[in-house]
């Protein structure tokens, strides 16, 4: 096989990676904030009935970082599609990595991903 046809199909592979990437980044901000935001509705509506909840402060500020997350892995997931961002995507990426399970799983499989030659190419050029 010749060099061109060989760059052109690594090009093609890096093209489908970065998408199936951004998918997953967009699942995960989505679940994050929905999840998030249901379970902190549950806890305030059970404050003053159980003396283990927290008090609605820690919660307000729970919904507020889950929509924060949402947010970041939702922009991530735009600027995988535009190929921009590179440092970004990484650092959400990080940060995924401290939500366990599945944000252990998005982050270490981005990280993995995003180190690779190829995609760091598309991201320079």
């Amino acid at each position: 096989m010749s060099e061109v046809a060989m760059n052109q199909k690594n090009t093609m592979k890096a093209d489908e990676l970065l998408s199936l990437l951004g998918i997953f980044h967009i699942i995960w901000g989505i679940m994050l904030g929905g999840v998030m935001l249901v379970v902190v509705a549950r806890l305030l509506s059970m404050i003053g009935r159980h003396h283990f909840v927290a008090n609605g402060e820690q919660l307000v500020l729970l919904a507020i970082l889950s929509t924060g997350l949402t947010v970041l892995n939702i922009m991530a997931s735009r600027f995988i599609n535009m190929h921009r961002g590179y440092t970004f995507i990484v650092v959400v990426s990080c940060i995924n990595c401290f939500i366990l399970p599945l944000g252990l799983l998005l982050g270490v499989f981005s990280l993995f991903k995003l180190t690779t030659t190829e995609v760091k190419d598309k991201f320079i050029s």
